[in-house]
């Protein structure tokens, strides 16, 4: 039996995970760019507002990692504009990554994966597959805290805003389709499911099937007797 192909690239859930993580961020660069950093941030703390607003409305579970993530960056958000100081919105990424980072690992140490206990309902992977997805991300959280200071330190907030939307944004899409690749290779197949026929079930058919036969042969007899045939 052929299967439909999916319409959409996305599900639902996939497409509001994007939106909330760099929906706000593209708003961030593009108001930014037209005004300046400080409108810019106003429009990242309303816009991740709004899609947690919508990831609530259309998801039927709390996201865990979204909510986590558009929480701090709301935070961050307004530490800047309370204190008219760009560096709490840049620090929050590497702050953010580090301590992710060191999560991911710290469970690694202890023999779990917290990822495993994140997305273990969505996929079936060996052991193996969550250790080295674990690592993976972990040594790519790590990776963006270090440019995220330089970037920091070296550029105006503006450019670092285009940086994160046009670098660290195409460079994690990457990263995740490689992660996927890797999923793909470590997940459990599916076992088939074994359908076991009962050999009662058959003599119960035949005993039904041989039932009005029976009762033939017993009518005509009665009728040999009374006829004295």
């Amino acid at each position: 039996m052929k299967t439909q192909a999916r319409k959409y690239p996305l599900t639902v859930d996939q497409a509001i995970n994007v939106f909330t993580e760099f929906g706000p961020l593209v708003c961030l660069f593009v108001f930014s760019f037209i005004f300046d950093f400080k409108i810019g941030t106003w429009a990242l703390v309303i816009s991740t507002a709004a899609a947690l607003a919508i990831s609530l409305k259309y998801i039927a579970r709390v996201p865990i990692m979204p909510f986590l993530g558009g929480g701090v960056s709301i935070a961050f958000g307004l530490a800047t504009l309370y204190t008219h100081n760009p560096m709490w919105v840049q620090i929050k990424v590497t702050i953010f990554n580090t301590l992710f980072a060191m999560v991911l690992l710290a469970s690694l140490a202890r023999g779990k994966s917290l990822l495993q206990h994140i997305f273990g309902q969505t996929f079936r992977i060996t052991p193996e597959g969550w250790r080295r997805i674990s690592v993976n991300w972990a040594a790519f959280f790590l990776f963006a805290a270090v440019v995220n200071e330089l970037v920091r330190w070296l550029m105006t907030p503006e450019m670092w805003a285009a940086f994160k939307v046009f670098i660290i944004m195409p460079l994690a899409g990457l990263f995740g389709v490689w992660q996927a690749a890797i999923v793909r290779r470590y997940t459990i197949p599916e076992e088939p499911i074994a359908v076991a026929v009962h050999p009662i079930g058959f003599e119960a058919k035949a005993n039904q099937a041989a039932a009005p036969v029976t009762a033939i042969e017993s009518d005509c007899r009665s009728r040999q007797t009374t006829t004295g045939l």
